[in-house]
């Protein structure tokens, strides 16, 4: 590579100089979970690729065998999604995304440039500030969250994936996800200039084993598989790390690394929240016990996951000072106990509200727009909410000792035994069955909108708090994941202050995404099982939006950080029916 005497970008790539297998075929005789394989040497320089290597081409009509090796629900939903293709062109009111290959480079600048002068933003502002000898072109010095673009609406605080990627200058992208199609992936980056390293779901050695010889003559990639011990069932954290030379973008989207989730079939509606930080100074490395929070937590994440230390001591070569009032909320797949415990699930949730000074007794209203529904019950939901207000999720303004799981949203007459009624202060967002059937894809593209009718019909289940989630963008269903929180506080002088932040990322609302806590029967003591990994931000609203003290109490108070996606007062379900997807 041009830089190849930058220390960071050596530490980060340090895969591309590490010596092949014995042979082209042969593999690791065990493979560790948590730990990251090279599929075969890296080429250096990258020019030097194989023309008829697909990832050298870029070619979306290349066939590779590991691009047809999907996982889950990838190929049901490719099928569903031919069956729609002529009804999405008909409610097109915009082009395709074009082929930027073959478009003229001033059209190429204009669509891969993200405006944001004239949009609503209080996180982000750009910068072009000289560092350290060079200039700093990181365009979210602060963050931001944007809502995918989706063919055939208007472009309004929206985002492509080109536009995430920035794939001209990007040398090394960490990718990770539940769903991936690599043939469409490698449309959007250039293999010539891109080093990858993927880290997928495969919880069987065999599974490890058929990614590694898919990919074994692709000189530039190295795989990561996260640790799935037990009953860690999901890999559904959507991590970006993507290093160019002058920046490290992190990004976390709600969207898998498919199409449909990038809105490119005019379906489906993601958001991702972006951050640039800037290279430290030459010869200046970062210390994880001197990052802010919201560092400590990526690294802890990013250590768990088995990411190598080439990308760990990589991601230390960046300033982190501005991420100082953003929280890294994570889950990590497994059994914790003690700290562990604290720092992951909804225990991280809980001890990142604290964190940032964001904690409460008072009652929070919360609105959580959900594309997966899990068996819910008014203890999971009264753990999360406690979360939610910086408690421990054992005690606190909501009690649910006092009365039975089957009853605790039921209305009762006794204001003074009776705890606090949160039904009142928590509103889910899911599609009807209607809604799905009336959207622009249609039944056929309800897939990975997930809901049972044997969870929706226990006696257990809050069925009040449910709303239909109806997009702003007339016809879109939704892939989001994104919680608002709002309410009071109380500063150290006992006044009352507003609140409100809120949550995007891949937790959806289930047990098996925010963990579930149990007493150990050995030990007698408390730990926390999680079947999922995820991981997501918080961000808050500014102060100065949250001015007025009565504005907390609308929606409309996130309009300048993540504007809700969904229309809003929703319809509360009546007589209608959830979305079930299996049937």
């Amino acid at each position: 590579m041009a830089d190849s005497d930058d220390e960071e970008l050596k530490l980060a790539i340090a895969l591309s100089l590490q010596q092949p297998e014995s042979s082209a075929d042969s593999h690791p005789a065990l493979i560790s979970p948590g730990a990251c394989f090279k599929a075969e040497k890296l080429a250096s320089p990258p020019a030097l690729l194989n023309n008829d290597d697909p990832l050298a081409t870029g070619s979306r009509n290349s066939q590779t065998s590991f691009g047809k090796l999907q996982l889950d629900r990838r190929a049901m939903e490719k099928e569903r999604l031919a069956r729609i293709a002529a009804r999405v062109q008909r409610h097109s009111v915009s082009p395709a995304s074009p082929d930027l290959n073959h478009e003229r480079p001033s059209k190429i600048r204009k669509l891969n440039s993200v405006e944001t002068d004239n949009r609503n933003d209080n996180i982000a502002r750009p910068t072009s500030s000289s560092t350290c000898g060079f200039t700093y072109q990181g365009r979210y010095p602060r963050g931001i969250v944007r809502r995918t673009w989706a063919l055939g609406h208007p472009r309004v605080d929206d985002i492509k994936i080109e536009e995430v990627l920035q794939s001209n200058t990007l040398r090394i992208a960490v990718l990770s996800a539940f769903q991936w199609d690599t043939d469409w992936l490698l449309t959007k980056m250039d293999p010539t200039k891109t080093k990858f390293i993927l880290v997928m779901q495969a919880k069987e050695e065999a599974h490890q084993q058929q990614y590694l010889h898919a990919t074994k003559h692709w000189p530039h990639v190295r795989l990561c598989f996260p640790p799935m011990p037990g009953q860690v069932s999901c890999m559904h954290s959507k991590l970006m790390l993507l290093f160019h030379a002058e920046f490290l973008r992190i990004a976390i989207p709600s969207a898998n690394l498919v199409a449909y989730d990038w809105g490119e079939t005019g379906v489906m509606e993601n958001s991702v929240f972006l951050i640039d930080l800037p290279r430290l100074p030459e010869n200046k490395w970062g210390k994880i016990e001197g990052l802010t929070p919201f560092g400590e937590e990526l690294m802890h994440f990013v250590d768990a996951m088995g990411l190598q230390d080439d990308v760990k001591n990589g991601l230390l070569r960046f300033d982190f000072d501005q991420t100082d009032h953003l929280g890294f909320v994570h889950t990590i797949g497994g059994t914790h106990q003690g700290r562990a415990m604290e720092r992951t699930g909804f225990p991280g949730l809980s001890r990142t509200v604290t964190t940032l000074g964001l904690q409460t007794q008072e009652l929070v209203d919360i609105d959580f727009a959900t594309s997966s529904l899990g068996s819910l019950n008014a203890g999971f939901l009264a753990t999360l909410y406690s979360a939610v207000q910086g408690l421990d999720g054992t005690s606190g303004a909501v009690n649910v000792g006092q009365r039975s799981k089957s009853d605790f949203f039921a209305k009762s007459c006794s204001a003074k035994t009776r705890p606090p009624d949160i039904a009142d202060h928590f509103r889910v967002y899911f599609p009807t069955e209607e809604t799905v059937s009336k959207s622009t894809g249609g039944r056929d593209n309800g897939g990975t909108i997930c809901f049972q009718s044997k969870w929706y019909h226990a006696p257990t289940f809050p069925k009040g708090i449910l709303r239909d989630y109806r997009s702003v963008r007339e016809g879109l269903l939704s892939h989001n994941k994104i919680m608002y929180v709002r309410g009071k506080r109380q500063d150290k002088d006992g006044n009352q202050l507003p609140v409100a932040w809120a949550y995007v990322g891949s937790a959806n609302l289930s047990e098996s995404a925010w963990g579930k806590r149990v007493t150990d029967r050995a030990t007698k003591q408390p730990k926390l099982n999680a079947r999922n990994w995820e991981c997501g931000v918080i961000v808050q609203v500014p102060h100065e939006t949250l001015a007025n003290s009565e504005k907390e109490k609308v929606m409309d108070v996130f309009n300048h950080t993540i504007r809700p996606p969904f229309q809003y007062p929703a319809h509360e379900y009546g007589g209608r029916k959830p979305w079930f997807f299996m049937e």
